[in-house]
Formats: C-alpha cells, sequence, structure tokens
C-alpha cells in the first residue's frame, strides 16, 4: 500500500527569507507517494546537533521492510530562482541509523543527490531553478528535509550552487483554466464503504496523470484523529481505488481531483465529494 503525506506540510526556514520567498508551507504538492514509510511535518528537530524550526520527516510505518523511500513533486512558484534547504537524518528516530539520500530532479531532468549519514551535519541543498516548472524530490531511506523554500534572489550565499538544468527555449504559458476543471462523478455524497472505494471522474483533454486528495472531516473519537490528516494518491486514468490501510479510521472524509499535463501545467481542484468509513 502506498500512504501519502498531508498536503500541507509545514517547511519553514530558519533563514531571514525576503517577502518575495515562498516556503514549501504555502504550496500543494501535486504528487506525494510514500512505501513502507510516512511523512511526517515535524516542529525543531535536530539534524547532526543543528537545530531546524521546522521541517518534514520520512518515517518508516508499520514494516521494517528496508524498502523505505517517497516522493514528492511541487510545481515552481513563478519567478523563483533557486530551491534552498537542509537534508539529513534526525538525530531523534530510533531508526536513524546508516545512511540516506535525496535526489532533485528540475522538470524531470536529470537527479541531483544529496547524501545524509546518522551523526552528521544537514547537507545544504542550493539549485538554481530559474525558468523551471516542476521540482522532485526522491527520498531513499529515513531522512529529513528541513527550513525549505524557493526564493526569488539568487543572492545571499557563498556556496557555489549546483549547475542548473539544461534550458530548451520556453513555449508559451498554459494558464490552469486552459485545461479546465476537472468533474468527479463518484462516489455519491454520503456513500458507505469498509474495505476500499473507488473515485471516478470525467477525463481532461491534456491530462497525463492525475492527483486524488483525501482528508478526513470528522470522527466520533477526535482525539484519534492523526494531526492534519491529509492523502493524495497519483493517478494515470479517471479512476482511483482507495484501499483502506490499517491507519485508516472509521469517520467522515472528503475527496477532490486534480489533474496536471506536460510542463507542469495544473487545472484547479474539482467538486469534492463527501463519504464515510466504517471500519466495524
Amino acid at each position: 500500500m502506498m500512504s501519502a503525506i498531508p498536503l500541507y506540510l509545514a517547511l519553514a526556514t530558519g533563514q531571514t527569507t525576503k517577502r518575495a520567498d515562498v516556503r514549501l508551507v504555502d504550496l500543494t504538492p501535486v504528487t506525494q507517494v510514500a512505501k513502507a514509510s510516512v511523512f511526517k511535518m515535524t516542529k525543531e528537530f535536530s539534524i547532526g546537533g543543528v537545530v531546524l524550526r521546522e521541517g518534514v520527516q520520512l518515517l518508516p510505518q508499520g514494516t521494517m521492510s528496508p524498502d523505505r523511500g517517497g516522493r514528492l513533486v511541487y510545481s515552481v512558484p513563478r519567478n523563483s530562482q533557486v530551491f534552498r534547504g537542509q537534508f539529513g537524518i534526525p538525530d531523534s528516530d530510533s531508526d536513524s541509523v546508516g545512511d540516506a539520500t535525496m535526489t532533485v530532479s528540475i522538470d524531470g531532468g536529470a537527479p541531483q543527490e544529496f547524501h545524509a549519514t546518522s551523526g552528521q551535519k544537514p547537507t545544504p541543498i542550493e539549485i538554481s531553478i530559474r525558468g523551471a516548472r516542476s521540482i522532485m524530490f526522491q527520498f531513499n531511506g529515513v531522512s529529513a528535509l528541513g527550513n525549505a523554500l524557493f526564493s526569488m534572489s539568487s543572492a545571499g550565499s557563498q556556496r557555489t550552487p549546483t549547475k542548473p538544468p539544461a534550458q530548451v527555449e520556453t513555449p508559451p504559458k498554459t494558464t490552469p483554466t486552459d485545461m479546465g476543471r476537472v468533474n468527479l462523478t463518484e462516489p455519491e455524497n454520503g456513500t458507505s464503504a469498509k474495505d476500499s472505494i473507488t473515485f471516478r471522474w470525467d477525463a481532461i483533454a491534456g491530462a497525463i496523470s492525475y492527483g486524488v486528495e483525501i482528508v478526513m472531516i470528522s470522527n466520533a473519537n477526535p482525539n484519534k484523529i492523526p494531526t492534519r490528516f491529509l492523502r493524495s494518491y497519483a493517478a494515470k486514468s479517471s479512476a482511483f481505488e482507495w484501499n483502506f490501510s490499517d491507519d485508516v479510521l472509521s469517520g467522515e472524509y472528503q475527496v477532490s481531483v486534480i489533474a496536471f499535463g506536460k510542463d507542469g501545467v495544473l487545472t484547479k481542484f474539482s467538486n469534492s465529494r463527501r463519504f464515510k468509513v466504517d471500519r466495524k
């Protein structure tokens, strides 16, 4: 089962940011999945003794499988020049022993790899993203990314930035409305499911894949609702079956769908549908 990260991660920066800078917390990831792991937002954690104000950690989930990894894809904010962050293995996690890697790809180009070892200081990340439309983070192993932001200025860093991806002539920009809006058709509002549920929507011309967003709205025991229980899955066709993992609680949920095409072009989110999960 591929689990997913909460869509609204708080990855605040410890640096003094300019007004035009954009943190990951202000963006919605287009794609996010984690295998034998789960992404978790954490405040004030440390990597190699260096305290980071906030970040997202990739933690093991319900298995001792060594195959722990995760992927996040974002659309790059307009006019961004540089992406900055800190990557490493958190000091506090019991499984944070050994090595981990994270690769970053710009517009699907060749990945740039960053390494981390438990007990060592975080690896600084600074990547030129001028003219880019999308950025993908691929995690391999228990690790964390903190102090992450998109900067509108390349000034202020003494580190030598990594080489920017090769840029081709930029085609005319396409706005989200050019692709229309996804029309979610199933499930019917109020549908109840025990083990799984299928979502369906009308296909969008020009879409290469879809993102399915699921959020818990209410539960009989609010104390058991995971903080910011919000998950997202990728789908290639106009239907997606959500098979419930053990941590999915009974309660009311809401689903909506977004489509994305080439070069990071997105639609707006679809109309939403509400459904119930009854694990009894």
